[in-house]
Parts: structure tokens; sequence; C-alpha cells
């Protein structure tokens, strides 16, 4: 594909978008707004559409079909670039515009989908009433001031630097980790210096890919490393297996992490039957005495397991939950001679999100399994048993009080282990304290939640039933802390090295 039928496929984006925001004033007009906010969305999406096309158009079919297969599917990130605007616009955008891009491309599309679908899981939703007249309108007129923005900007080929760097901030401003970098004071400061957002992006952009240079750099020494002599052989070769519900696993990206570490190997479980199945090998030399093989395997495996359930900011465990909806085999309707279902409205399942499984959370695992205490501490005991009952929540025994409350009191342990929490201080403002206004995103779940782990300190209960999705949020936000600690460390612990 050259540039002159990427071109094309431009301005077909941009005459599909002018069509579907006609319909969608159209539908206004005859009182079926939720259908027509849905329409202005879609019309929003073909002028992100348009813009990653030519962010993403590279001479290599390859990569160009990559690209594309993700302006059709990626909802948020195409609303996103419609926000934005293509490459050939001059407009620079605060740190406020572009975050406020961010959220409002997420709540444009949960937005879409409410005045949409039924849910068949909530009574009280109707999609008629999901959207009001004046959400469309707004979303109209946002639309067509960006359509007659992007018919006015001249097409021109990006260099393939603007393209890759592009394509890096779009990925970058979705990764909680670099995100709040990104929006640092450090980071804006180059912005206002530079009033250019593609030297700014290009600055991002070299500034992670050293970092990320670096890391893998104090990753590989670490994991290379042996408190043992040379000499001493490999002996012990122990094999466990982990099980996941937040994580998508590619082999692909388990390869190249074995192709780099011997001590730690991984590998999926069969694609079709055991896909959620993480097999996890370790080495140990010949001077572990037989003995003493159990129990530091044993607290190596645990160790690493918290550490990949705190790096990806999901749950890997030895067990999934079971009987999460019925508890018996069958329903047989003896009038009518058939099979029945008879469930609870709400499964207790919680939707991690499926994510993929990724090289950098296996980085930042081994970043945690190097930095995490390894004496017993309380914050990991607590960590342990939140993630423990999360695998043993079902309908014989609900344990959603008891998980919530484990993950805060590892959060607060761990800020107490650190020394950015005493008691008698605001443990909101030392959350806040630590994480900068950056972590804006994670501000109302914080106060939300520290605020419930508190007042049940004091009274020994919940002022409302607590959720799985409670007990998710709270988990997460131990996880950002952990980990954003130990990454803290890691650097620490570079600058050291650098000095001696």
């Amino acid at each position: 594909m050259n540039f002159e039928e990427i071109k094309a496929l431009h301005a077909k984006c941009l005459t599909h978008a002018s069509d579907l925001l006609g319909n969608s004033k159209l539908l206004l007009e005859n009182g079926s707004h939720n259908v027509a906010y849905h329409l202005a969305a879609l019309s929003l999406e073909e002028i992100g559409k348009s813009v990653m096309v030519l962010i993403g158009y590279t001479p290599e079919l390859k990569n160009t079909e990559t690209i594309l297969r993700q302006a059709a599917e990626d909802h948020s990130k195409k609303l996103f670039w419609a926000l934005w605007g293509s490459p050939g616009e001059s407009k620079i955008h605060s740190k406020e515009e572009i975050l406020s891009y961010i959220e409002l491309s997420k709540r444009i599309h949960l937005k879409r989908l409410d005045g949409l679908y039924v849910n068949p899981l909530d009574s009280e939703h109707s999609p008629e009433h999901a959207v009001t007249p004046e959400e469309t309108t707004e979303l109209i007129n946002l639309t067509e001031a960006r359509l007659k923005l992007a018919e006015m900007t001249t097409v021109t080929e990006p260099t393939p630097k603007v393209r890759d760097n592009l394509k890096w901030f779009s990925d970058a401003t979705q990764d909680p980790r670099k995100k709040p970098l990104i929006f640092g004071a450090k980071s804006i400061e180059k912005l206002n210096e530079f009033k250019d957002h593609n030297k700014w992006i290009n600055w991002l952009h070299e500034e992670f890919d050293e970092a990320d240079k670096t890391a893998q750099e104090l990753i590989q020494k670490e994991l290379n490393k042996t408190s043992f002599d040379k000499d001493i052989k490999d002996k012990w070769q122990l094999r466990y297996k982990l099980r996941t519900s937040s994580h998508s696993i590619s082999q692909k990206v388990l390869n190249e992490w074995n192709s780099k570490f011997k001590t730690i190997q991984l590998t999926r479980g069969d694609s079709k039957t055991k896909a959620t199945d993480l097999f996890v090998t370790l080495i140990f030399p010949s001077n572990v005495p037989i003995n003493a093989l159990h129990y530091l395997a044993w607290g190596q495996a645990r160790l690493y397991a918290v550490s990949l359930s705190i790096a990806s900011r999901g749950y890997f465990w030895w067990y999934l939950p079971k009987d999460i909806s019925r508890f018996y085999e069958k329903i047989i309707d003896l009038e009518n001679k058939m099979e029945v279902s008879s469930t609870p409205s709400k499964e207790l399942y919680l939707d991690w999100g499926n994510n993929p499984l990724t090289k950098a959370d296996l980085n930042n695992a081994v970043v945690c399994l190097r930095f995490l205490p390894k004496d017993n501490t309380h914050f990991l005991n607590a960590y342990v048993q939140g993630i423990s009952l999360f695998g043993k929540n079902d309908i014989h025994t609900r344990f959603e009080p008891e998980i919530f409350i484990t993950f805060f009191n590892a959060l607060v342990s761990a800020m107490k282990f650190y020394n950015d929490y005493n008691d008698g201080e605001s443990l909101e403002t030392a959350f806040q304290k630590f994480f900068t206004a950056a972590y804006k995103d994670y501000q109302l779940a914080t106060k939300e939640y520290i605020a419930l782990g508190e007042n049940y300190k004091l009274t020994n209960k919940f002022d409302r039933p607590i959720t799985l999705s409670d007990c998710g949020c709270i988990k997460i936000l131990a996880d950002l802390y952990i980990l954003r600690k130990m990454q803290h460390l890691a650097d620490e612990d570079l600058q050291a090295k650098r000095h001696d």
C-alpha cells in the first residue's frame, strides 16, 4: 500500500464520518437521541481512524496492516486521535487537554454502549434513558468541529520518525506506569520549553527507551547473578503451575523471555484447554541440600507469584475460584421433562480485563522479586492472604469483605514499612503525595476506598456492601504503590552501582 492509497483511505474515512454525522442529526430531530449519540460517536471514530491510517502507514505491508487492524477495532484509541488531530495540525495541547482527551474518549465509548444495548443483568437499565438529548447535542457539536478541522488540514506524509513517535505515544499514554511520568512536572516543563509536540514526544520516547535499556541491563544482571561459586553446577529443576483469570498469555512473549534468562523459564498451558495456566521452571544449584530445597523453592515460588500479580495488577496464583454461579450438577423440570438452569443474578466473577501478559510485566515482576523483602513482613503476608482468598471466594463461602480489608491492610502496612505513612497522618494525603498529582486517574478511587478501609478500622463494619469490583480496585491501589516503590528502589540501587 503506497501513500496515495493511504490518502484515499483517509479521505474515505472523512466522507463516511460526514455521512454518519448527518444521520445522527436526523435521528436527534426525530427523538432517537441515544441512537443519534451512537452515530455521532462512530463519526468521531472515523475521524480518528483517518488520523491513525496516516501515522500507521509504513512501506512495509505487514506493519501497515497491524495499525489498520487497530484502527478498525480499538474504539477508545480512535476517539483519542480524533480529539488530538492529525500530524499536520499545528495546535499545541496542554497537559490538561491531553489528559481530558484520554478520559473523554473512554467516557464517550462507555456512554455509547449504555445507550445502545439493553443490560440483561440490570432490570432498571434503559438504553433510551442512558443518554440525554443534551449529551447527544454536545457530542454532535464536538464531532462537527473536529470534522471541519480535519477537512481543512492538508494531508502530508509524516516522516518515519514522527509516525514511530506518535504510535509509541498512543500506547504509552494508556500505560498506567508510563502515564504519570509523561504528565509529570519534568515532562510538562519540557513540553513548555519545546512548544512543539513532535519534539516533546521524541524526547519522551528517547527518555523511556534509555530507561528501558538501563532496566533491562539491571534485570539481566540480577537474573544471571548467583551467590554461589561459579564452579557449582545447576542441579535441581523444579516446575510448578500458576493460574490466571486476569491475563491472556502469549508463548511468543514467554519465548523471548526464556531466550535471555535461564533461571526462570516460563511456558503457557495448552491453548485450547489450559490457556489460563502458566508453568514456571526454577533452577537451583547443587549446593542447595535436598532437605532445604522444598522450603527454598516454596518461598521463591510464592514470592514470584506475588511479584507477577503486583507487576501485572492481576491475579496469578495456584488456583482459580470454583462454583462461582452454581453448586449443582443439573436441575430437571419433572413436569416438562427438560433440563433448566437457575443461577444468581450475578456470578462471583471479577472481570480483570483479560489483558495480555507483556514483556514489561515480566520485567517488573523480576524487579519485585529482587527488591521485595525476603523476610517475614506484615504487608507481604497480608497480600498473600488477600490473593489466596480471591481464589477461594465462591457461592459456598463469600470473602469479599475479608479480601477488601486484607488488601487495605497490605497497602497501609507497606506504606508504613517504607516510611511513607505514619499513624495519625491522613492515609489519603500520604498516598497522593507519594504518587504526585500525575495519578489523577486514581484520586476518586483512592478517596473512596481509603475512606471505606479507615471507617472499617473504627467501626469494624462497612457502611455499604463490598463487591468483587471493590476488592479488585483496592488490590490495584496496593499494586500501584508496591510496584512504584520497587521501581524507586531499583533506580536507587542502579545509581549506587554507577557510583561504585
